[in-house]
Order: structure tokens, then C-alpha cells, then sequence
């Protein structure tokens, strides 16, 4: 049976815009990130529906500005939020509910548009798999909230992926095998890496705004938390009728 201590929960995506007016390059790496300018390097780079035209970057964390836009776009990843945690956060002692609370109690004239939070099961037998989900959604026996829309990516050998609501919602899930991502990325068989099933929840905008303030509010890890909150949305599978 699934154990709970088995679980872990990590940001793996953040991305906030800060308005130029308010804030400079120097005062977000240096006041909000805690890292020097120094390290930094300048490079092209654009996004997706911004008309940013530069970068800078280190350790895959970006920093998009261009003067067609009146803002900076600070980006990210999941590695750069591994790179983040394990060299600049956990060193002083801090975490990214220190990193956000610095943020939404000292400064303003900015916006959370995104963020990922990723539960990661490495249960022997994990309490669920893509698979077997996918299997429930195409029996129509899945809801997320009201939804039942669901697709899928893949197949059971190659890295299936299942996506839970519609691409342009501001709130999604995606639920997939990390095993069988890392041990193609790694080119070894499946069966030398741990078992890993990974559910990310996708936020934006307002969504994403109200996961953040209720979870600083809250005295509650990210991993139960982020439980709780899936609980509250009636993420569920319809009981059979007969």
C-alpha cells in the first residue's frame, strides 16, 4: 500500500512580471532573488506572446526585458528552481515560502503569472498511475471540478502523459511516469531508476495569485497543502452506476 512519506511536494515552475517603473534588474536578483548581478550573464531572448528581445540568465534562471515591454519576466524552471533551492536558498537556511514571503510583504507593482506544483509519488505501488487514470477518463468516470475534459500523450511505453482540463485553462492537471522520462533522457533501462510518478499542478493569473496567499496564510507544507487543495475541488472519480 501507497505510504505517505513516500510523497514530496517542489515548485517546478515560477514565473512572475515586474513592472519596470518600480523595480530595476539589480533590485530583483540582488533584493528578491538574494544573488549577485555579477553572475549573470546578458544574452537575446524572447517569450512566447511578449515582445521581449533580451536576457539574463544563471543557473537557468531568467530574467526576460526588452523596450517594447514595460516589464521584466522573471522565469523559473524546474531545473532553475532546483539549482535555486540547492545553492542559494537551502545554504542561508531559507526556502521558497521565505522567497514569496519576501516578496508579497516588502514589494508591490508586480504578478504571479504561473506557477507548477509538482507531488511526486516514489511508491512502490504508487497510488495511481497515467494509465490507470486514463483508463477511468475514457469511461468518462473522471471529474476536475466540473470537468471531464481529459487527452493523452503518449503511450504506455513511450512516456505517457495525461492532461486533466483544456489547454488555454488557467488551472491543469498533468500526471506522468518520471521514470520513464529519466531513463530515456539517461538512455538506461527503466528498471535502474526508482519509481516516480509525478503530478503537476499548473496555475495562472488569479489562480495562482490565490494558491500563493492562502498557502503563505497557512502553517501547512507545500506537499499537504497542495493535497488539500485538490481535495477542495472535488478532484475525484464518479462512483459506478448500476
Amino acid at each position: 500500500m501507497a505510504k505517505n512519506e513516500n510523497l514530496r511536494s517542489v515548485f517546478d515552475w515560477i514565473q512572475i512580471q515586474f513592472n519596470t517603473f518600480d523595480f530595476s534588474l539589480e533590485e530583483i536578483v540582488e533584493d528578491i532573488l538574494l544573488l549577485d548581478t555579477e553572475l549573470f550573464i546578458i544574452d537575446k531572448g524572447s517569450l512566447k506572446y511578449y515582445e521581449y528581445d533580451s536576457q539574463i540568465n544563471y543557473g537557468n534562471i531568467r530574467i526576460y526585458y526588452g523596450d517594447e515591454e514595460n516589464s521584466f519576466m522573471l522565469v523559473m524552471s524546474g531545473q532553475a528552481l532546483e539549482f535555486y533551492r540547492d545553492m542559494v536558498l537551502t545554504p542561508k537556511g531559507l526556502s521558497e515560502r521565505h522567497f514569496l514571503d519576501n516578496l508579497y510583504s516588502n514589494y508591490k507593482s508586480f504578478s504571479v503569472r504561473r506557477i507548477d506544483i509538482a507531488i511526486d509519488d516514489f511508491n512502490e505501488v504508487p497510488y495511481f498511475t497515467p494509465n490507470q487514470l486514463s483508463k477511468i477518463c475514457r469511461k468518462n468516470r473522471f471529474l476536475y471540478g466540473k470537468s471531464n475534459y481529459y487527452i493523452t500523450y503518449g503511450d504506455e511505453k513511450t512516456e505517457q502523459t495525461l492532461y486533466l482540463r483544456k489547454p488555454n485553462d488557467d488551472e491543469r492537471l498533468r500526471i506522468y511516469d518520471k521514470r520513464l522520462e529519466r531513463a530515456s533522457k539517461l538512455g538506461v533501462s527503466k528498471r535502474f531508476i526508482e519509481n516516480w510518478i509525478r503530478t503537476e499542478l499548473e496555475l495562472r493569473k488569479e489562480k495562482a495569485l490565490y494558491f500563493i496567499q492562502e498557502w503563505l496564510k497557512s502553517e501547512i507544507d507545500l506537499l499537504n497543502f497542495t493535497k488539500g487543495y485538490l481535495k477542495d475541488i472535488r478532484c475525484r472519480i464518479k462512483k459506478r452506476v448500476l
